[in-house]
């Protein structure tokens, strides 16, 4: 499986990976993890080449574009997308 983080904050970045890695070692499953930190990266990435299984979306990015946002555009690049929000609030 392979699976995207979009957070602008590490802290909360380091996180979502320790719960990830903590699932796939309890599991024994494979699950790719990429993180990044702005939005614009990541639909870069998607126009390119790259597509996920799973998104995971901070709902409050800074910057112009927030999680929902980014989510329309995502939808846009990748119809069948699986898309998961967090929020710190």
């Amino acid at each position: 499986m392979k699976c995207v983080c979009i957070d602008d904050e590490k802290v909360f970045r380091n996180e979502i990976d320790k719960v990830i890695d903590r699932y796939r070692n309890r599991n024994k499953v494979q699950i790719e993890m990429r993180f990044y930190e702005k939005p614009e990266l990541l639909l870069y990435d998607l126009k390119e080449w790259e597509t996920y299984d799973l998104y995971i979306l901070d709902i409050g990015l800074g910057g112009d574009m927030n999680g929902l946002s980014l989510a329309g555009e995502i939808r846009k690049l990748d119809e069948n997308a699986r898309i998961v929000f967090l929020t710190s609030y």
